[in-house]
C-alpha cells in the first residue's frame, strides 16, 4: 500500500536539522476526535539497539471492536540516523513506514509504542 503523508519530508538529515523539522512539524498535531467509524486498529511496535543500525518494525492490524487479527507485517531496516535522546523518530520512522507500506489493510487508527505529544520536545514517534 502506498502511504500518502501530508506532510512529507527526508529523515535522512544532520541532528540539527532535525530538531529544526521536529519545532516545525509539532504545530502542526491535531488532537481532535475523529467522527468516523473505527473498524480496524493497527498496533506498532519497533525493537533496535543503541548499539546497532539495524531496526525492526511490526505492525498488526485487528478489526474493532473485535479484535481479529486481520494481517501482520514486519520490515527491517537499517538507520543512518545517529542514537539521539529527543529525536529517536527520525531513526525509528523510516522503519515504521517501511512496514506500514507493506499493509493490504488501510488501518483506521494507529497504536504506536512511543511518545507523541507527551515528547519532552512535544513530537515524538506517535506525533
Amino acid at each position: 500500500m502506498k502511504l500518502e503523508l501530508k506532510n512529507e519530508h527526508r529523515w535522512d538529515v544532520a541532528p540539527y536539522e532535525a530538531q529544526r523539522l521536529q519545532k516545525e512539524l509539532q504545530s502542526l498535531v491535531s488532537e481532535e476526535d475523529t467522527t468516523e467509524p473505527i473498524r480496524t486498529i493497527a498496533g506498532v511496535e519497533l525493537a533496535h539497539s543503541r548499539f546497532s543500525d539495524t531496526l525492526i518494525a511490526a505492525v498488526s492490524v485487528l478489526s474493532f471492536p473485535d479484535l481479529t487479527l486481520i494481517e501482520e507485517v514486519s520490515a527491517e531496516y537499517q538507520t543512518t540516523f545517529p542514537y539521539i535522546a529527543g529525536l529517536l523518530s527520525f531513526r525509528e520512522c523510516p522503519a515504521i513506514l517501511k512496514a506500514l507500506e507493506q499493509l493490504k489493510t488501510l488501518p483506521d487508527l494507529l497504536v504506536i509504542d512511543g511518545p507523541g505529544v507527551a515528547h519532552p520536545h512535544g513530537f515524538g514517534v506517535a506525533s
